[in-house]
């Protein structure tokens, strides 16, 4: 893999990328890939980093389908004036140390995700939760809580209004007469 290296996003509707004239608007550089949209086999070092990059930065608005274009060496004049309307966006890396970056930034990225599935799934634990105790207390079912409050009191050791739930729940079900006057107080 040789340097500088350029990733240029081009809107797929570009008469140019069928045309054959990315070749020669691309030399003397080298003309490494020109990836579909849909494609993600085969595709250089790189590549698929400058793909999340582009769809983070992208992640408010609508895309429309965009071929990246992978380019070793410089971005010519022709090529640029040749794209210009349909360039959407261009990276750029050095050296393999900001392709590394890069692959660490697609890795951001996927552990954000999970954070935001977790989340998500502690969200409708929580739902399923508050459903199950109307279930059997319609009057504990309303508690003032959310997923912020019992995720601090679980990683923290504070107060849990849905461990405080269950607890009440739980002392139904003891068959006071058979405790002791000392083991009575300390059930109440």
């Amino acid at each position: 893999m040789n340097f500088p290296r350029f990733h240029v996003f081009v809107d797929a509707g570009c008469p140019a990328l069928t045309s054959g004239k990315i070749t020669s608007w691309v030399a003397p550089s080298k003309l490494v890939a020109m990836i579909s949209p849909k494609s993600s086999q085969n595709v250089p070092p790189g590549s698929e980093s400058a793909r999340i990059i582009r769809s983070w930065r992208t992640r408010h608005g609508a895309i429309q389908p965009e071929v990246q274009i992978v380019i070793e060496g410089e971005l010519m004049t022709g090529f640029l004036l040749g794209l210009k309307e349909y360039i959407t966006d261009v990276y750029q890396f050095d050296n393999s140390q900001a392709v590394i970056q890069a692959d660490l930034f697609a890795q951001l990225d996927e552990d954000l995700n999970d954070f935001s599935c977790a989340v998500s799934q502690a969200s409708d634990a929580l739902d399923n939760f508050i459903w199950h105790l109307k279930e059997i207390d319609p009057e504990s079912a309303y508690l003032d809580t959310s997923v912020p409050q019992e995720a601090e009191a679980h990683l923290f050791g504070g107060s849990s209004a849905v461990s405080e739930a269950i607890d009440r729940i739980a002392e139904r079900f003891v068959f006071k007469p058979l405790l002791g006057p000392a083991e009575d107080k300390k059930a109440a």
